[in-house]
């Protein structure tokens, strides 16, 4: 049942992927909150009494887990391509003054804090992912990364939780 309603979930976004008209960003970090809200929600059910294979189990849990530890710095882009996706890095850095070397598909960002960069790669079936690497925890690259995501729509909504 539970294995079930993961793969409806992943249908749901699948679909809302290729429904899209414009481009729109999974992101790895959303990837990795599913995948650990399935390995909880699964543990959860095997104390309350449910009767899973352990074996079974524990390989669908490490094979979530490591999936989403893999993409958490990625962003997966549907309907666009690796010129388009480079061309809005280019201009979102450029916009916000953000020194940048060009090195092929690599955007290399020298921040005080340490170097920082994105990939662009193009997958088959028109998907690109863009990979951060390094430290991204200096205001200026943070802002950077910040901008980029409002150039594409998320796939889910934002969940923002106000406390009174």
């Amino acid at each position: 049942m539970l294995l079930a309603s993961y793969v409806v979930l992943l249908a749901a976004i699948a679909g809302g992927l290729l429904l899209a008209r414009e481009p729109v960003a999974l992101k790895g970090r959303v990837v990795l909150a599913l995948n650990v809200a399935f390995v909880a929600v699964g543990a959860a059910l095997q104390l309350l009494g449910a009767h899973f294979p352990v074996a079974l189990w524990l390989s669908l849990s490490a094979v979530a887990l490591l999936t989403g530890w893999l993409v958490d710095r990625s962003w997966m882009l549907v309907h666009t391509d690796a010129d388009k996706a480079g061309a809005t890095v280019a201009m979102s850095l450029a916009r916000l003054l953000v020194k940048a070397k060009v090195d092929g598909s690599v955007y290399r960002i020298d921040a005080p804090a340490g170097s920082t960069s994105i990939n662009v790669m193009a997958w088959p079936a028109g998907i690109v992912v863009l990979n951060f690497g390094g430290d991204w925890h200096q205001n200026k690259v943070r802002l950077a990364r910040a901008y980029l995501s409002k150039q594409f729509r998320g796939v889910l909504p934002p969940v923002v939780i106000r406390l009174p």
